[in-house]
């Protein structure tokens, strides 16, 4: 789910607090503690007539772990809320037109279904580890901690705070005893602070294969010269390339974990 969705910070609110661990149960008191306000207030906001004020609007965004965009759009659907007059609803509503404006255009051509703040971002993408337990527990027989362990050949204890993480933040839920995927997948564009380090990650984890590919692994490298135009043509070419993938993973049953790394640059930093 994405904020950029709802017209109604309380839909969404109530929405989102189910997606919690539990259905949400105790989440109404932690946010009363961030927001330093009654649980029992907190709850005639959600759920009543009452609005949260522009402050608490703020803190609510900052307990979530809402991008700047995010908080933003939640702050203005509160703003529209409290507005007392006709001309203030209006500017409100221009406001989120334009946020949710920005938030496509930063989604690009594909979907991002998930958005970490930049602590939680930094720490997900710290270390391969992460996205592969992400991954790993739609596959057979991996949903156990002690599977994923065994099979991705990372320590327990590591998979365990992974694990406790990835909940954390929603991008996995914990329903009947059984890990599920929660947004089935985290773009980060190439203006991500995190971005070198998402690369550095996979494609050191395919220096480690290198020496041990199989029948069905592929790898090629083609160091070349080629013309400016044809040099534009391939990138496009992987650009399509890229989308089908993408499809391809979308509609497809998960059976096995792969990797896909792509890298297309030039070499020297002169231009002829």
């Amino acid at each position: 789910m994405t904020i950029f969705d709802y017209s109604d910070y309380k839909t969404f609110l109530n929405e989102k607090l189910l997606h919690f661990p539990n259905k949400g149960h105790g989440q109404l008191s932690k946010i009363a503690r961030a927001l330093n306000i009654h649980t029992s207030l907190v709850s005639q906001i959600i759920h009543g007539e009452k609005h949260f004020t522009f402050e608490q609007a703020c803190d609510l965004c900052s307990f979530f772990g809402f991008t700047e965009l995010e908080s933003d759009y939640l702050v203005a659907l509160v703003l529209k809320e409290r507005a007392g007059t006709p001309k203030a609803q209006l500017k409100c509503n221009r406001d989120l037109d334009l946020i949710k404006k920005r938030a496509q255009t930063l989604t690009g051509r594909l979907k991002k279904d998930a958005i970490l703040s930049d602590a939680d971002s930094a720490l997900f993408f710290s270390h391969w580890h992460y996205a592969a337990v992400k991954i790993a527990v739609s596959l057979p027989n991996y949903n156990k901690p002690e599977l994923l362990a065994e099979n991705l050949k990372i320590p327990l204890s590591q998979v365990n705070k992974i694990l406790e993480f990835l909940v954390r933040t929603q991008l996995l839920f914990y329903e009947k005893e059984e890990y599920k995927q929660g947004p089935s997948r985290l773009h980060i564009g190439a203006e991500s602070p995190f971005v070198s380090r998402h690369h550095l990650n996979w494609r050191m984890k395919s220096v480690e294969k290198m020496g041990n590919f199989r029948e069905d692994d592929f790898c090629f490298t083609m160091p070349t010269n080629l013309s400016i135009k044809d040099a534009k043509k391939i990138r496009q070419l992987l650009v399509d390339t890229v989308d089908q993938c993408v499809t391809t993973v979308d509609n497809s049953k998960p059976e096995q974990m792969y990797c896909l790394n792509i890298d297309w640059f030039k070499i020297t930093d002169k231009d002829i």
